[in-house]
């Protein structure tokens, strides 16, 4: 199974640095408008009074195709327990799944031996995920959106991603690729 570092308490989460997401600075900018509060980026790397409670997790999990669902799962959690609506949970299953899938699949060159990574950090506001893998750089854009009169059983899952989320950023050319992506839970 995988490693999940959550703090119960409220207030901000103390994590190890090497857990705290590493968000461009539009996604930043999202989550900090989100939160209300301008230091939403750094909150859960001190102690400091954080005016709303932030939830952080990671989880680390072989490419194994049974490891897939225990982080689609934790991921549907950690937004339950902040009270994301039920549109807002399927959203999330949905694109964590697809993201998680395409990690597995694509980012998983030696199945069983490389690792697969998602951090998600929640508040009552927003649900922010980053799943990173270890495979070959890709360029997202060249995916583009699937013909509608040509569906195959694959070749959806950016797409999905992009129109269920808010926020899709996709990294590529890292060692591995990174997608992060942000629900807002209120409007």
């Amino acid at each position: 199974m995988g490693r999940l570092m959550v703090s119960e308490t409220g207030g901000a989460v103390n994590a190890r640095p090497s857990s705290v997401l590493l968000f461009p600075r539009c996604a930043r900018k999202a989550l900090e408008e989100a939160s209300g509060n301008n230091d939403l980026y750094f909150c859960y790397e001190r102690s400091s009074n954080c005016s709303r409670r932030v939830r952080v997790a990671e989880f680390v999990v072989p490419s194994e195709a049974h490891a897939l669902a225990t982080l689609r799962i934790n991921a549907a959690k950690l937004a339950s327990q902040v009270g994301a609506p039920p549109d807002a949970l399927c959203d999330i299953e949905l694109a964590v799944g697809e993201a998680i899938t395409n990690a597995y699949k694509h980012g998983s060159p030696d199945k069983g031996s490389n690792l697969i990574l998602m951090r998600c950090a929640v508040c009552e506001r927003a649900f922010a995920v980053e799943i990173q893998d270890q495979g070959p750089a890709f360029d997202p854009d060249f995916i583009g959106e699937p013909d509608p009169h040509s569906l195959r059983e694959d070749g959806m899952g950016i797409y999905l991603m992009r129109c269920v989320m808010d926020v899709v950023e996709i990294e590529s050319e890292l060692p591995g690729n990174r997608v992060r992506m942000i629900k807002w839970l209120c409007r």
